[in-house]
């Protein structure tokens, strides 16, 4: 089941990348700060426990430069639109990963990242 996610989360993120620059940008600049490949990207592994330090950091440079976290590491909810997977659930969904991400609090090392994909994992 979470290969099928994986990929599914994976594809949809590179799809809208290639049809919105900003995506395909922000995955290129992260992955060229952390010396990660496309290939890196297939590693991507739910649940959060099991992802390796440089897919959490990778995915803590994907939400800061989306600005789904701030400068100061906060959860910026009013950005999450900007994530695809995230257009994609039903509403009433969208209202409880909202609230979830409000619990996580600030998001300062690549390890804090798990918590997003925790919320992410559970509502989409």
């Amino acid at each position: 089941m979470w290969s099928f996610v994986t990929l599914l989360f994976s594809f949809l993120v590179l799809a809208s990348a290639q049809k919105k620059g900003k995506y395909w940008t922000t995955i290129s600049e992260c992955l060229t700060e952390h010396s990660m490949g496309v290939e890196d990207m297939k590693k991507f592994d739910l649940p959060a426990e099991k992802m390796s330090e440089e897919m959490l950091c990778f995915n803590k440079c994907f939400y800061d430069k989306l600005l789904i976290t701030d400068e100061n590491g906060e959860i910026n909810t009013d950005n999450l639109m900007s994530i695809p997977l995230v257009n994609a659930i039903d509403a009433s969904k969208h209202d409880d990963l909202v609230t979830c991400l409000k619990k996580v609090g600030k998001i300062e090392e690549c390890d804090g990242v798990k918590k997003i994909e925790q919320c992410f994992v559970e509502f989409i």
